[in-house]
């Protein structure tokens, strides 16, 4: 439903319209909206918490769904270019992305937090961006609601298989997010990209796929 609104929503509307087209094929795949969120043009980049307005989407937007079904609850997050403007948005999404691969390649059962939590943080460190993870969640195990508990560095617990986790690194005013079911080897993207662009990253030499920006317009 996110990704099937970001290659149909046009130029020009609203934050407002974009999460009602985004509730409706939700609601017709019986997946009760929980947090929609549409932010347009870089926002997010001041307002961290943005979820929507009337403010129209010109340059790029970043779409985000938390649903429910069957009592169970997931969220995606996915970004697209509309238009000029948003040159700076590939630069920051990459560095993102690499937060994100790091994130989804160490979140293992058995891994303690605070050591996956370390390997994300040295990326933000290695990128220049050292406070960058503290104007925003990061992370939190996603189930039966939709933040069963945040994760924050000093949680101590360890990650247990068939346990799921949302991660959502940010940087700057790029939002990553998918939900991950937590297993002994690989975690399961439960949140899978489906007929969208898709960016490799390599992690200690191991490829991690990670979703990439929809670019609907023409250089």
């Amino acid at each position: 439903a996110v990704e099937a609104t970001a290659r149909t929503l046009e130029v020009g509307q609203s934050e407002n319209e974009v999460v009602g087209q985004l509730a409706h094929r939700l609601l017709r795949q019986n997946v009760q909206p929980v947090r929609l969120r549409a932010i347009a043009d870089g926002r997010l980049n001041r307002y961290r918490q943005w979820e929507r307005s009337e403010l129209p989407c010109t340059a790029w937007v970043t779409l985000s769904a938390c649903g429910m079904a069957d009592g169970l609850h997931a969220t995606a997050t996915r970004t697209v270019a509309l238009g000029p403007g948003c040159e700076g948005l590939l630069a920051q999404y990459e560095q993102a992305g690499l937060v994100a691969a790091t994130a989804f390649h160490f979140s293992r059962g058995g891994e303690a937090f605070g050591d996956v939590w370390k390997r994300v943080r040295r990326i933000y460190e290695k990128l220049g961006l050292p406070n960058e993870w503290l104007s925003n969640d990061q992370v939190e195990l996603i189930g039966y609601r939709p933040s069963e508990e945040i994760l924050l560095p000093d949680s101590v617990q360890t990650l247990e298989e068939q346990t799921a986790l949302h991660w959502h690194p940010q940087v700057g005013g790029c939002l990553f997010g998918d939900s991950l079911l937590i297993t002994e080897g690989d975690p399961e993207l439960l949140t899978q990209p489906s007929d969208w662009p898709l960016m490799t990253i390599e992690v200690r030499g191991i490829p991690v796929t990670v979703p990439d920006v929809l670019i609907r317009h023409s250089h």
